[in-house]
Formats: C-alpha cells, structure tokens, sequence
C-alpha cells in the first residue's frame, strides 16, 4: 500500500509543472464559465482505493482528514483493518510512515520537488482531492462552449492542461494534461459529484499517469478512489502523528 504515495505524488506533481503565463482565448465563452469553488473548515473522507501498474495490482481503503489550506492527513489500511502506512502533508512538508517496511521519510516541497525533477506545492494536493482547478485560472486561457460543457485550455510553457467543465453543475469532470518535454500524460476523471453541506465534491475520482521520464521508457499507473464517506464538519478534526524511534529513516 505504501506504493501508493509515489504515483499520486508523481501525478500532482505533473500538474504543477507550470509557470503562470497562459494564451489568449475565447472571452464570450469565458465569461459564461463559471467553476463552483469548494468551502469547509475540515473534510472526512473515506475511501476505496485500488493501484495497478505494469507489475502489480493493490487495494486497500483510505482514511482522509483535511484542514483546508493548512494539513492533509491520510490513513492506508489493508486487509483486516490494519494500517500499513500514514501520510500527513503540510504548507511546506511531507511525513511519511511505512508500518510494513518500519521506516519514515521527511521531506520538504523543495526537496520532494529537486528529487521528482517537477515542482509541487500542497495547494496542487488538495485542489485534485477536492476536484478544484489545478492551474490558477488566468483571463487569456482558451474557453470553447460544448454539449452541457465548456473547455477550459491552459496553455503554459512546455505543458498543456484541458479542462472540461459541466454546465450544470460547473464542476471539472475530466482534465488532461500534456507534458512536452517528456510526452508524459495525465488524465483525471472525476464522477459521481455530491452534495456535501454547501459544496459539490466528487464520489470518484480515476487518475491514469503515462509518466516517460527519459523519452523511451513510459510507465503506466493507474490509481482510483472510490468515497464511501465524504463529510465536511466545522468541528476541529484530530491529525495524530508520530514516529516510533526503532523507525529508520530513508529520507
């Protein structure tokens, strides 16, 4: 289950790969979009989670706690209810602990960043958690009116970002992002939105990674989360985490 952290983080960080300069676009169709924010003090979540690559296939359950823009804090369990690792992220670092393996990493965004050779940020996290925008949205991205949707293009140096938009609920139910230097692809399906206090968030969420990270090798990793619980409460949530000192540490 461990496994799971290295492909998200490589998806997050393949969005954030970007500088905020972007192209001219449509503007009657821009001003006729409209992208539902999201809006809590603290979110639950729990969930279904399945990882397959090219060697293997895992399942397992994801327990998630957020404190909105400041700490995500995620729970793995396997068969039995048993935790075999635990993740707590915030503004400018990442924690992580493998029950299984007994070891930790700690590592700053700037570290992770060098290490992963792309940028990520917690602000990157949390928006693909929530299904929000990855990219902030600039007044000269393409817009482009579709059936019951609008396409949202974000084009900046060396990546290209589309967004589709429902308009009904102006919610993304699909992005898909180009990186030019590598051809590496990413696509995230969000579905099943629901109604959670004020916010719409979505029931499932579907990432499918081709990451070609020297040009001849692609490899293909496919994460699905499937809710089972989604709850947003203004009651303050516990984030209990610690290091066992026998614990060694790989970064």
């Amino acid at each position: 289950m461990n496994k799971l952290l290295v492909p998200l983080l490589l998806a997050l960080a393949f969005l954030a790969a970007c500088n905020p300069k972007s192209t001219g676009g449509n503007r009657a169709a821009a001003r006729k979009l409209k992208i539902e924010a999201v809006d809590f003090d603290y979110l639950k979540v729990r969930s279904k989670v399945q990882y397959e690559d090219a060697k293997q296939s895992v399942s397992g359950t994801a327990n998630i706690r957020i404190k909105q823009d400041s700490l995500i804090w995620v729970s793995l369990t396997a068969v039995l209810g048993i935790e075999v690792a635990r993740v707590r992220i915030t503004q400018d670092s990442v924690w992580f602990v493998n029950r299984i393996e007994k070891e930790y990493a700690v590592m700053d965004f700037a570290g992770l960043s060098r290490q992963m050779n792309m940028p990520i940020n917690f602000e990157i996290v949390q928006a693909m958690l929530t299904g929000q925008l990855m990219l902030p949205r600039q007044r000269k991205d393409q817009v482009q009116s579709q059936e019951n949707a609008f396409l949202l293009t974000q084009n900046r140096p060396g990546l290209l970002v589309n967004n589709t938009v429902s308009a009904q609920n102006n919610k993304i139910n699909l992005v898909e992002v180009t990186q030019q230097a590598t051809n590496s692809k990413l696509k995230i399906e969000y579905q099943d939105y629901k109604k959670i206090g004020s916010n719409l968030l979505p029931g499932k969420s579907f990432i499918n990674l081709l990451y070609n990270s020297n040009g001849n090798n692609p490899v293909s990793t496919k994460v699905s989360l499937r809710h089972q619980r989604l709850e947003a409460v203004s009651k303050p949530l516990s984030f209990p985490f610690s290091v066992p000192r026998r614990y060694e540490k790989i970064y």
